[in-house]
């Protein structure tokens, strides 16, 4: 079950080389702290990023979401005959289809990864392969009273939530970005223009190598 339009709350934190079971004290001790709420109240979980035998540091990311939402996800289904064996959140799921099946990406670089689908606008910090970064705008905050969404006010948002994420990537790392990475159920057209216009950094439209087309609304 990949979570799309539920608040997982993430976060990267560093620790000293270190291995085995002192590695997973560091982890859990640091887990629990940097949860966002009492820790009972979510399923917290995390994953290496990154060993970095230069600095002697282990960057990590830890993920929280609320126990009950994942409670009843998997309780629907199982009413419905489907057992739950992973949950994880939509920034996470893309994350790793694009590292395992991003076609023309050097994995190795650093993207910013736009993606436009039913939930909204998700911008994301991709380094070696490895979600580092999310900031997202939900379509509710773009409608007006009507239920619509103009479109200069969706360029708008794109625009200025795409400098403040590039301006975060700036103060916080080093490498430069190579690409905006582009996946888009819809505004495809509009958002690559907005994005060019507004970035020099070159724009890719998300592809995948598997063995067929796939239509970015089922990324």
């Amino acid at each position: 079950v990949a979570m799309s339009s539920v608040s997982v709350y993430s976060q990267t934190f560093s620790l000293p080389l270190v291995n085995g079971a002192d590695l997973e004290k560091a982890v859990e001790l640091n887990v629990q702290m940097l949860s966002p709420v009492d820790i009972e109240q979510v399923y917290p979980s995390s994953e290496l990023l990154r060993r970095d035998e230069e600095t002697f540091k282990i960057e990590m990311l830890a993920a929280y979401i609320n126990k009950k939402i994942v409670d009843d996800v998997i309780a629907g289904l199982f009413r419905a005959g489907l057992i739950v064996v992973g949950v994880e959140s939509r920034p996470l799921a893309l994350m790793r289809i694009l590292r395992e099946k991003g076609a023309g990406i050097d994995i190795e670089k650093s993207y910013l990864l736009v993606d436009i689908d039913n939930s909204g606008l998700d911008f994301l910090i991709a380094r070696n392969g490895q979600l580092y970064f999310e900031y997202a705008n939900q379509w509710a905050d773009l409608m007006d009273e009507k239920g619509q969404i103009a479109e200069a006010r969706f360029r708008d948002t794109l625009v200025s939530s795409l400098r403040q994420v590039i301006n975060f990537h700036g103060q916080h790392w080093k490498e430069p970005l190579a690409a905006v990475i582009l996946s888009a159920a819809a505004f495809q057209d509009q958002a690559e223009a907005a994005i060019r216009a507004a970035s020099p950094l070159p724009v890719i439209r998300l592809s995948l190598y598997m063995g067929q087309p796939v239509s970015s609304e089922w990324l």
